[in-house]
């Protein structure tokens, strides 16, 4: 209900910002906090991977044409597949710089593990900033759909 009910762009912004925190603490996950920040990252994960899929399929179908629809769904999936095919190769060879050239120091008892997840925070940091505007617009106009929603 919620994706039917507001904007997508909206919602895709507030599944990065889950995404962000959910990155966030797997950066600070170390040895001696792994248990209850695995479990914390799981509840996260639970809640924001089914929501972005959910939005994403909406948004998908809203700009894809009908009429061409299993063309671009197909164009779509073949590009996703791509990137699930190399982004662990590039992943794996993160790692195993970070492994041979950084040693654990401070909080990063791990660190080819936490800095990836560092990595990745930085890039969805950028992400929101650069969306920033549009966000704040979003959000505002999601609150005044509310509140018009209320009135009726």
């Amino acid at each position: 209900k919620v994706v039917d009910k507001y904007n997508t762009n909206l919602l895709l912004i507030i599944c990065f910002m889950f995404y962000f925190v959910d990155s966030l603490i797997w950066s600070f996950t170390n040895i001696s906090s792994r248990y209850i920040m695995i479990i914390l990252v799981n509840l996260i994960a639970s809640i924001t991977g089914p929501f972005f899929s959910l939005t994403l399929f909406k948004k998908k179908y809203d700009i894809i044409p009908e009429s061409d629809r299993s063309l671009y769904d197909g164009f779509y999936t073949a590009i996703i597949a791509g990137i699930i095919a190399v982004a662990p190769l590039i992943g794996n060879a993160l790692k195993d710089y970070i492994q041979v050239n950084i040693q654990p120091f401070g909080l990063f008892e791990v660190p080819q593990f936490q800095l990836i997840f560092l990595v990745t925070n930085v890039l969805l940091f950028i992400l929101i900033l650069f969306n920033l505007k549009k966000t704040i617009k979003l959000f505002k106009e999601a609150k005044k759909q509310k509140a018009d929603d209320g009135d009726v």
